[in-house]
């Protein structure tokens, strides 16, 4: 039923105004998560409702809640409070008028709870609503939320009336809003994200506030810039943080590859965002069900074949059902660090959270699988391995950097002056194709040549790969010299300090290397990695000569790719040199 409504809305209005609506496994694991209650009477909303699914699944979860703690009443005794249930304390606001009429005659089939559906914008100055709008939505009221909002840079908010009512739409100071009303305007997914703790019930004495869950892209969580930090610091001081599930980035897919979180809170006031020592649930998921192109993605036996339940039906990669029966568990006391099951569920403290420079909220950069190589490193540091020091990348580098964006000027490659200007994608070909040619004499070119010894690593896109920077490279083709685009870090080792080789070969490592430089990964669409978190990753330092010898290794390979690339290249020549009217050479 769900699909068959939103087939009626079509990606273009969904993409227009941001809005990818909510893949319903991912709906079903967040109200089993945050559980509303029909015995308590909790009051449930969604403000940004689109075709109702949050609260329909609400509806689906009260009923079986309904059933298990009246087992003596009728069917239809049951099915009448539900409806009156629906109709008193379900509240969905949608600005679109097709969501606000498909919301309403979805919620008629499942509840008829369509009355408490209207059309509105829910981060409108309150005052603006209309009666029956600001009757239904009452700040300060609601025991639960769910929501799923629309983000995106495109659809900002700029009115300064909508700014001013919001911490979040003015710039801020640890985490406290300032003076100064954002002049280029706030995503509304931020917004969101204040108006939901306006919405939700404060809490009283020794009974929790209302609690929420919320879609985020996951540059709210996880991102570096600064803004995305005080926007972290404000939640950590206004919401007891329960849980945060990082989503694969196929959930929202094939209508956009946006990567998300969804985070549970709780709504505290200012310093009350729990005790320190709490632990807060987190989750990595693999699959969701279906595959990048929207397809479902079916669970196979070690030979291809694929998997069906009892009921016929083929059974789905889907981990979030096992996150939420974990989350459960976690509630009731159960030890996440005994769970040996292959979706990745732990706990982190909440003053590892405080303690973490960029306070990031994103479960993937807590995951333990990557933080034990970290333990596992500096471990190494340890006087029972004297031959071993453990230092970070920037103890022992010149530099970590990547230049700045520069307006391409592009020439053809038998210009006097043209040096090859290598991407992303050209630096991890073993012989580099598509290349196109700056001015050697152009100003920003000084900022992008590369020099031999040096390591890249990709910081977005395809993020965290690897290259030693041979003499092939550096001069490639033939002792021009090359320049790299802004999208690759540059790592100048110190070789008083290590091998340029070694240190090298350490990053290039699947299950050490990569893992490290993954771990610093932030971001919604494009992934990225900053040259800090580049720094600080952790080296272990042999004696010299196994540094060398590890170091003589790579240098090796990488003769071995200029000699090969020589060898094409003199067999490119012979052909160019016949077709222009020499002649193949004699057999």
């Amino acid at each position: 039923m769900a699909d068959a409504y939103e087939i009626f809305i079509g990606p273009q209005l969904k993409g227009e105004s941001g809005q990818f609506f909510t893949p319903r496994t991912v709906i079903r694991m967040a109200v089993d998560m945050l559980r509303p209650s029909i015995v308590k009477q909790e009051r449930v909303i969604d403000p940004a409702c689109g075709s109702g699914g949050f609260l329909v699944q609400s509806l689906r979860y009260v009923r079986g809640e309904a059933e298990r703690e009246y087992p003596n009443v009728l069917t239809h005794d049951i099915d009448r409070r539900i409806r009156e249930y629906a109709r008193d304390f379900f509240v969905g606001i949608d600005i679109e008028p097709l969501l606000h009429k498909v919301s309403r005659s979805f919620m008629a089939i499942v509840g008829n709870g369509r009355s408490g559906i209207a059309q509105a914008d829910s981060l409108a100055v309150p005052d603006s609503w209309s009666s029956e709008v600001r009757d239904k939505l009452r700040l300060g009221t609601f025991d639960v939320l769910l929501t799923n909002p629309p983000f995106g840079t495109r659809i900002k908010v700029h009115s300064t009336e909508s700014l001013r009512q919001f911490d979040l739409g003015h710039a801020l100071n640890e985490g406290a809003p300032t003076q100064r009303i954002l002049p280029s305007g706030q995503d509304p997914a931020i917004l969101f994200l204040e108006r939901c703790w306006q919405l939700l019930r404060p809490g009283t004495g020794n009974v929790a506030g209302g609690r929420m869950v919320i879609v985020l892209p996951r540059q709210i969580t996880s991102g570096h810039h600064r803004d995305m930090w005080e926007i972290r610091k404000w939640m950590l001081g206004h919401m007891r943080i329960l849980a945060v599930v990082d989503l694969p980035r196929e959930t929202f897919q094939p209508y956009t590859g946006t990567l998300t979180s969804i985070l549970f809170a709780e709504r505290t006031e200012h310093s009350e965002s729990g005790n320190p020592n709490s632990e807060v649930f987190m989750a990595v998921p693999q699959s969701v069900g279906h595959d990048r192109r929207g397809n479902p993605k079916i669970r196979r036996t070690a030979e291809g074949e694929s998997l069906y339940n009892d009921q016929n039906n083929p059974i789905l990669e889907n981990d979030l059902p096992e996150v939420a029966l974990k989350y459960r568990q976690f509630c009731e006391g159960f030890d996440l660090s005994t769970d040996n099951t292959a979706t990745s569920v732990f706990s982190v403290s909440l003053s590892g959270i405080l303690s973490q420079s960029r306070n990031r909220l994103d479960a993937s950069f807590y995951d333990p699988n990557k933080n034990d190589v970290v333990k596992r490193i500096w471990d190494m540091d340890d006087p029972d391995h004297e031959t071993v020091t453990v230092k970070t990348v920037g103890d022992i580098c010149k530099d970590v950097f990547y230049p700045g964006r520069h307006r391409r000027n592009y020439v053809t490659p038998n210009s006097v002056d043209a040096v090859p200007f290598l991407s992303g994608s050209n630096i991890l070909q073993v012989r580099p194709f598509d290349v196109k040619w700056q001015p050697r004499s152009y100003r920003p070119m000084t900022h992008h040549m590369i020099e031999s010894g040096w390591i890249l690593v990709t910081r977005s896109g395809t993020t965290g790969r690897v290259l030693y920077v041979g003499d092939e490279i550096a001069g490639f083709p033939v002792n021009q010299g090359v320049a790299v685009s802004e999208h690759v870090i540059r790592i100048v080792p110190d070789a008083g300090e290590v091998d340029p080789g070694y240190l090298f070969a350490f990053l290039s490592t699947d299950d050490i290397g990569r893992t490290l430089l993954a771990q610093g990964i932030y971001a919604s669409v494009v992934e990225h990695i900053t040259p800090q978190h580049v720094k600080d990753i952790p080296i272990p330092l042999p004696p010299r000569t196994v540094q060398k010898t590890i170091g003589d290794q790579v240098r090796a390979a990488e003769a071995q790719r200029l000699s090969v690339n020589q060898a094409i290249r003199t067999a490119q020549t012979v052909i160019g040199n016949a077709v222009s009217g020499e002649g193949f050479p004699s057999p």
